[in-house]
């Protein structure tokens, strides 16, 4: 009997992480001429990486992943191989990336929404801290508040030119089927955008990204086999997940409320009104659908 990855999940802080033993005993199992070739990267002397490179039987390197080393009592080294196998595997399909690289990257996308400026992203703005370069090429002093601006500005193109595209393409490989894939990479946040335009892009790309996040899970909850990025499509489709996601909760959301013997949510909202209410019970009675509505998402794997 094959090995089923759902039965070796565990909870990783509140979300389903697959460990790199089973892992690797499910990639034995169904690639038993693959090899997994980890590496030790050295600079200066000392083991800074280790990466962590597949390749298939026919000599094609299938996925390379990288893990830095950091100071870890158990073995430093170790730890990193282990980490680089285990991304590596992911990038196979193998694992649920959701909880390490996947909600890294997503919230990365977080970051720079959180640091747009819409200054940088129009003309005005643009050409003003266009200046300010010119200005300091010249060797003129400039003031730190300018210094300041343009170092912050300079970051955030740089992040977006570098990383934010790149990120994007990284993580809808690892969680998307190819044709969901392309058509999110076409539409992602550039420079050249208003910053209306930018925020409402990057804001797609985010929410598809976490939507994506909560379908493996919901595809390792369900004993759901499907590698992203591979010839076949997702079992559901994205739009069709989300929807039935959104009618799950809805319906989770009226029996939790129903079995705690409570008033439909909209007469309770009702009764906020009335100079009775006691206002205390009414908090507790919404605090407790909301912690039961989420346990019953994450049993399911939508949370």
């Amino acid at each position: 009997m094959g090995i089923k990855l759902s039965d070796h999940l565990t909870d990783l802080k509140g979300k389903a992480y697959l460990p790199v033993a089973p892992r690797v005993a499910y990639f034995r199992e169904q690639h038993p001429l693959w090899a997994i070739c980890p590496e030790v990267v050295i600079v200066d002397g000392e083991p800074r990486m280790v990466r962590a490179t597949i390749i298939d039987d026919n000599g094609r390197i299938v996925a390379v992943a990288h893990k830095t080393v950091t100071a870890f009592a158990g073995g430093a080294v170790e730890k990193a191989e282990t980490g680089a196998v285990g991304r590596a595997l992911s990038f196979c399909g193998i694992g649920t990336l959701d909880a390490l690289d996947l909600d890294e990257g997503i919230a990365r996308l977080g970051d720079i929404k959180r640091s747009v400026k819409a200054e940088y992203l129009t003309t005005g703005g643009q050409m003003k801290n266009a200046g300010r370069q010119i200005l300091s090429r010249l060797g003129v002093q400039l003031g730190d508040s300018a210094v300041e601006e343009m170092t912050k500005q300079g970051t955030f193109e740089a992040y977006v030119n570098e990383n934010v595209n790149r990120r994007i393409k990284e993580l809808t490989g690892a969680a998307m089927g190819v044709e969901e894939a392309k058509r999110i990479i076409k539409a992602v946040p550039n420079l050249q955008q208003d910053p209306v335009t930018f925020m409402a892009v990057l804001e797609a790309n985010e929410a598809a990204l976490k939507a994506s996040r909560m379908r493996l899970r919901y595809f390792a909850k369900q004993g759901l086999q499907w590698k992203p990025g591979g010839a076949d499509e997702p079992p559901i489709a994205l739009e069709d997940f989300v929807s039935m996601a959104n009618r799950r909760a809805s319906e989770i959301r009226a029996e939790v409320t129903a079995e705690l013997g409570g008033a439909a949510e909209e007469d309770v909202t009702d009764l906020l009104f009335s100079s009775t209410t006691d206002l205390a019970a009414v908090s507790r009675f919404f605090d407790t659908v909301t912690e039961l509505h989420a346990q019953r998402m994450a049993d399911l794997g939508l949370g």
